[in-house]
């Protein structure tokens, strides 16, 4: 799960045995693509659509199963191997 390129974007991970939380690296820009008028794209809408497909698609892919957190209050993602 912690691949080149989560590590590029997901600049917070922390974790522990079975359990990985990030905060999310989409608000910032997304926000300032909305200031502008550019979309209004949230991250909600990024975690719903393909973040959390992506992770569980994966899981599957592997034989496995995982719990995929919605986003919470403070931006945060949690994804636990679930047993």
């Amino acid at each position: 799960m912690h691949t080149a390129c989560h590590y590029g974007l997901a600049l917070t991970t922390h974790g522990e045995g079975h359990r990985r939380s990030w905060k999310e690296p989409f608000g910032h820009v997304l926000s300032q693509c909305r200031r502008i008028g550019q979309f209004d794209l949230t991250v909600e809408e990024i975690h719903d659509n393909w973040t959390r497909p992506r992770l569980e698609g994966y899981a599957r892919t592997m034989g496995v199963t995982l719990r995929v957190s919605p986003i919470d209050a403070a931006g945060r993602i949690t994804v636990e191997l679930e047993d």
